[in-house]
């Protein structure tokens, strides 16, 4: 039986530094985010269910004890921090590039969205640390939802660099993916 209540073994501790670094970062940067990002009407609602999975996910992540296998535990920490470096090398590179200029470098080299493929290997760290089927849920949820919000954006980016559709070609979405 889990024990719901707030320690500082509880799998919250991992949400609060995805926050920090994956969004965090970004505060950094208000020029380069606020020319490369533009708000999609259509991806409203996409971004509504996203955000909404991703929140219960982390609101249910304060009261939620950390498992007590010592292998679970190394194993979701090293996943997590895995995908931690993912999204902040994601976002070193995207915000070293002039803001008109698609990103090609660095892990845009090898993942067209290493921001967002390293946050969903965050999120399977968190759960795997806590080996909750309820996180998983709202992860895949999240995961999900997203997916929407990535083919409309990757149209846009069609419209707006004309080297997207190559570097589409040859470049993985996730790691695990096709092309």
């Amino acid at each position: 039986m889990l024990n719901y209540s707030f320690s500082v073994t509880n799998v919250f501790w991992f949400v609060l530094i995805n926050l920090v670094f994956s969004r965090g970062l970004f505060l950094l940067f208000p020029e380069y985010v606020s020319k490369r990002f533009s708000p999609t009407p259509k991806l409203i609602p996409y971004t509504a269910l996203s955000n909404s999975a991703l929140l219960i996910f982390s609101l249910f992540t304060i009261v939620l004890p950390a498992h007590n296998s010592f292998l679970i535990l190394a194993t979701g920490i090293i996943i997590f921090i895995l995908g931690l470096i993912l999204t902040i090398s994601g976002i070193f590179f995207f915000a070293i590039n002039e803001p008109d200029r698609m990103v090609k470098t660095g892990v845009y080299k090898y993942f067209r969205h290493p921001v967002y493929f390293g946050n969903y290997i965050q999120l399977a760290g968190i759960t795997i640390y806590s080996f909750s089927f309820e996180l998983a849920l709202f992860a895949i949820l999240h995961i999900i939802f997203h997916h929407f919000i990535i083919v409309q954006e990757e149209k846009d980016l069609i419209r707006f660099y004309t080297d997207y559709r190559p570097y589409k070609q040859n470049t993985r979405r996730f790691f695990f993916s096709d092309y």
